[in-house]
């Protein structure tokens, strides 16, 4: 399967939910029809598109009356995509920062500090050589495997890591609407 076809399947919001809440246990369609508040169908429909990209597989059956139930569970807890340069445009490699936008989005200051589980943000940006920038998605790589690597823990508290790494243009204001300057410092842009 190719990574345009995965992140074409990605692109929509409601696949990505169910890739979510899928990562954490297994959901019939009609459990996730309910959470998403969307009609069974509708949960089908997203869930073999999933299936057909092998994002989730089947994890169990059972015949509740007379009807035979499958639980779905996501085969990955890591999405990587890096698409070929000379393949990449502006409008296939959006689905997969708006992926990463909203696994941000579901991140809870409240719930960190209720639980006391780490809130970590970091951000970072400098002029960079190819060999460095290969570095650097390298050690992303490996930290996105190890994180899901670690074995579960139902007592656990459910964590994200979303990352996006790649060139800056202009910062956007998305509450403004209007791009803005960005605050690295000049002399820490040419180097």
């Amino acid at each position: 399967m190719s990574d345009w076809a995965v992140l074409g399947v990605m692109a929509h919001r409601l696949r990505r939910e169910i890739l979510r809440l899928c990562w954490f246990r297994s959901y019939s369609v009609a459990e996730l029809g309910e959470l998403l508040k969307i009609n069974p169908g509708t949960a089908l429909y997203h869930v073999r598109r999933l299936r057909g990209v092998s994002l989730i597989r089947i994890e169990s059956t059972e015949k509740k009356r007379g009807v035979i139930e499958k639980r779905y569970r996501s085969t990955m807890k890591t999405v990587s995509f890096r698409p070929p340069v000379e393949e990449a445009t502006a409008e296939a490699l959006t689905p997969a920062l708006s992926a990463v936008r909203k696994s941000l989005r579901t991140i809870s200051p409240a719930l960190a500090l209720e639980r006391r589980a780490p809130l970590v943000v970091h951000v970072a940006e400098a002029r960079i050589s190819q060999a460095e920038q290969r570095i650097v998605a390298q050690r992303l790589a490996e930290l996105a495997r190890y994180l899901e690597g670690l074995p579960e823990d139902s007592e656990g508290v459910p964590m994200v890591l979303a990352a996006a790494f790649g060139p800056q243009s202009e910062l956007w204001d998305t509450e403004q609407g209007k791009s803005v300057s960005s605050n690295v410092p000049q002399n820490r842009r040419k180097r």
